[in-house]
């Protein structure tokens, strides 16, 4: 999300420096780094929301690479015209998790 509670005090900027937007998600990092475990700029599809764009990284506790290999990754959902915060966090928060498949594209 957008909000200061989910993003800190970064103004709604990315790690890459990407201001938010409907085409980014944050990806795990690299054990022990602060750089994500693909390149900044990657497109990534994911099943049943389409191409995405990796343009920044989260929390380690929560966006992270599982002992499986498979990767929680988060999605930006940008608000709704006229959403207020407490409208905005309620909606996501419904959302929850979703497990999918996908497909990194490296070297595009």
């Amino acid at each position: 999300t957008s909000l200061a509670i989910c993003n800190g005090s970064n103004s709604g900027l990315t790690a890459s420096g990407v201001p938010l937007n409907e085409n980014t998600i944050a990806v795990p990092r690299k054990k022990g780094s602060t750089r994500p475990i693909v390149p900044f700029g990657t497109k990534i599809y994911i099943e049943g929301i389409g191409v995405k764009i990796a343009e920044d990284t989260g929390n380690p506790n929560y966006i992270k690479v599982k002992d499986d290999g498979t990767w929680i990754i988060d999605v930006y959902v940008p608000r709704n015209k006229g959403e207020n915060d407490k409208e905005y966090h309620r909606r996501i928060m419904q959302m929850g998790r979703t497990q999918t498949e996908g497909i990194v594209y490296l070297g595009e």
